[in-house]
């Protein structure tokens, strides 16, 4: 004959050594409480200072357009891949060339000229 169960004791899983009638059985329930949820963080890529407010910050984005490669700069919110850039480093940027350290390629020199601009 097979085995016999016995319903007051269920048998366990080998992998996972808790009752299967508790609530923690199936890892439904953490028994941990909920971390809260943190903003994120933007980090000025010349003067490394983080923050959470994005007021403080330009972002300098680039992305590709099509199949040839060529990528698209541009400043503001936008896809792809971006650098950050406080309004007090600006000067500063454009003077070090910090944008070619972010994305570890030639940035065209109208972005400089732009961001010295304001715009």
């Amino acid at each position: 004959m097979g085995a016999v169960t016995n319903n007051n004791n269920p048998p366990q899983n080998p992998k996972n050594p808790r009752p299967a009638d508790t609530p923690f059985a199936k890892g439904g329930i953490s028994q941990e409480p909920a971390k809260p949820k943190t903003k994120g963080m933007r980090m000025c890529c010349v003067c490394r200072v983080r923050k959470e407010d994005s007021r403080y910050f330009v972002r300098i984005s680039r992305d590709k357009t099509d199949k040839t490669g060529e990528f698209t700069w541009s400043i503001g919110t936008k896809n792809g891949r971006g650098a950050h850039v406080c309004l007090t480093c600006i000067e500063k940027c454009v003077k070090t060339r910090a944008l070619n350290r972010s994305f570890k390629t030639q940035v065209p020199q109208e972005i400089y000229d732009r961001l010295a601009k304001g715009g």
